[in-house]
Parts: C-alpha cells; sequence; structure tokens
C-alpha cells in the first residue's frame, strides 16, 4: 500500500477520534468546545498515526499541508 493511501485511510479515524475525545471532555469535564482545539487535536492525531502507519520519520503540518518525510 503506498503512502498516500495509508495517510488517507487515518483521516475518518482520526476525525472520529477528535470527536470523541471533544464529547467526552464536554460530558465529564464541562469543557466547552472551541475550533482551534479539535483542529489541534486531530492534526495531533494525523501526526501520531501518520508516522505509526506509514512508518514515517516524521508528519508536520505547515499552512494547512500535511508532510510526511522519511
Amino acid at each position: 500500500m503506498n503512502l498516500e493511501a495509508t495517510i488517507s485511510q487515518a483521516i475518518i479515524p482520526a476525525g472520529a477520534w477528535t470527536i470523541w475525545r471533544t464529547h467526552n471532555e464536554v460530558i465529564f469535564r464541562g469543557a466547552r468546545i472551541y475550533q482551534e482545539n479539535m483542529q489541534d487535536m486531530f492534526k495531533g492525531c494525523m501526526r501520531d498515526w501518520g508516522v505509526l502507519l506509514a512508518k514515517a520519520e516524521t508528519v508536520s503540518f505547515r499552512d494547512g499541508v500535511m508532510r510526511i518525510t522519511g
């Protein structure tokens, strides 16, 4: 499987995980939802999972674009 396919398969699970974690923060801790926090959480999931799934050295975001090295 190529790198783009591997990363694209992580997008929906990372989005679902971000929504679930945000839901739990609101329900159990009374937190407020901020778009920036959700974006950062999603990017963190994609970065971490991208490194694991794609066996990449680094996954970073700059100007809304995900960059993969390795």
